[in-house]
């Protein structure tokens, strides 16, 4: 029986000896992460039209106008320089945009209906009109970039109370 036990120690301790032979090397190499970028060419129009408050479906309408390539269209004419006038419509939402011949956005004219009011102005009516309800909400901005690339943001909302009904008019 000591035998036996000597022979499985003899036996474990070769494979024990075998196995120190190979090395395990962990090397860190430096690798660069790539990363994709995408130029949007009508970036100015996405940073004075998108707002943090607006809803999700008025940023990615703006992002579409955007991103859009004018010269893929069939109408393109590279040898003279035109504007075109492109309409975006999704729903009841509706964004009538120009590009120049280089495909930049001349002017928006944008009109999103039924949509919710930010927070803070939503927060504004209702202390100002105690036992209306909201009716209808449209929210029209115009943008152009010969006015400092401003966006003229207008919310118009119909107010109601029993028969009767107000719209007003708010100027963020």
């Amino acid at each position: 029986m000591k035998k036996i036990i000597i022979g499985f120690i003899l036996i474990g301790l070769t494979n024990l000896v075998q196995a120190q032979n190979d090395l395990a090397v962990v090397v860190n190499t430096p690798t660069a992460h790539k990363t994709k970028t995408k130029v949007i060419k009508n970036a100015a129009y996405l940073r004075h039209t998108n707002r943090p408050q607006n809803p999700k479906r008025i940023g990615m309408l703006h992002k579409k106008v955007a991103e859009f390539n004018i010269k893929a269209l069939a109408l393109y004419t590279p040898e003279k320089p035109a504007t075109y006038t492109v309409v975006f419509t999704e729903g009841s939402d509706t964004i009538k945009s120009t590009y120049n011949h280089n495909g930049d956005i001349v002017s928006c004219k944008e009109s999103f209906k039924g949509i919710n009011l930010p927070y803070a102005i939503s927060a504004k009516v209702s202390k100002e009109y105690p036992g209306w309800k909201f009716n209808n909400t449209v929210c029209t901005i115009r943008y152009s970039d010969t006015e400092n690339n401003q966006a003229k943001i207008v919310y118009k909302v119909v107010l109601k109370n029993g028969n009767q009904r107000k719209m007003i008019k708010i100027n963020p």
